[in-house]
């Protein structure tokens, strides 16, 4: 084992957040610094995790409805995403 530098930050935010089907929900939290308005995690650490299991997310009904609105607002990104996506495609296919 080694003894490794420690860089203390003086911020912390959510840095990742995993929605499965088997595990529940599960989030990471960072340690990071604001640069111009933007959370930067520092590099090489080890995030906070915190799993929500199935279980207790199906009987929290606010963060089963969060999570649903989340999931509902990410795919309008998703498929406007992949029109565009296809859009290209339907050029790039036409060009040649």
């Amino acid at each position: 084992m080694r003894e490794k530098v420690f860089i203390p930050a003086s911020n912390e935010d959510i840095v990742n957040i995993y929605i499965t089907q088997s595990q529940g929900i599960i989030v990471e939290v960072g340690m990071g610094e604001d640069v111009d308005g933007i959370f930067v995690p520092l590099a090489e650490q080890n995030y906070e995790r915190y799993q929500f299991t199935n279980e207790s997310f199906e009987t929290n009904t606010k963060l089963k409805k969060m999570i649903s609105d989340f999931k509902d607002e990410v795919f309008q990104y998703v498929d406007s995403t992949r029109t565009q996506i296809e859009q290209e495609r339907a050029l790039k296919k036409n060009i040649q």
